[in-house]
């Protein structure tokens, strides 16, 4: 749960709709406060800045202070994790350059398990953004060349229509479990 402990006794009139449109403060504080809720409407969007708050659920493998690491709700194959700043950073190239090389790092050791633990040869590493508007990175194991999709590998040209293997909740907690005691490990 979240709590903000701001005094806004001291703001005449506060629009918390557009940062612009905060106007009359009396002091630094009071500017401050607002934008602090201003972030925390703006969190209530994002659906990773729910999970990194502990706000909404998410089967989490690994958490450091500035990263987390949890199951895709909607994996492309078991074992496909997402790793996100737990800052609300929108785009992958306004990352601060040690928080990329973190999740870089965090990346490969999760790629080394998953090759360990599946006998692949390789494994995806895609960063992303469109889907939410919150930098994240994905990382799948690839069993077959079409697991992360492009339209060379669908002959009607529709990738919408995608092969896909949906897991059942004990197959992706067996992943959960294996790749967490490999990481536990390495």
């Amino acid at each position: 749960m979240i709590r903000l402990c701001v005094s806004m006794s001291n703001i005449k009139r506060v629009k918390l709709n557009n940062p612009l449109d905060i106007v009359f403060m009396k002091s630094r504080a009071d500017i401050w406060a607002a934008f602090v809720i201003l972030g925390l409407l703006k969190m209530k969007d994002c659906i990773f800045c729910r999970i990194a708050n502990g706000v909404e659920h998410a089967a989490v493998i690994c958490e450091t202070s500035e990263l987390m690491v949890f199951a895709d709700h909607n994996p492309i194959r078991e074992s496909h994790f997402q790793i996100i700043p737990k800052d609300h950073i929108v785009c992958f190239e306004d990352l601060p350059k040690s928080l990329a090389g973190q999740i870089m790092f965090i990346g490969q050791k999760i790629a080394k398990a998953q090759k360990q633990i599946y006998g692949i040869e390789r494994v995806g590493f895609i960063f992303s953004g469109h889907d939410v508007a919150h930098c994240h990175a994905h990382v799948v194991p690839l069993h077959d060349k079409d697991d992360i999709t492009s339209r060379r590998y669908f002959a009607s040209g529709d990738v919408r229509n995608a092969k896909r293997k949906f897991l059942a909740p004990f197959e992706l907690a067996q992943a959960f479990e294996k790749l967490r005691h490999a990481l536990l490990h390495s």
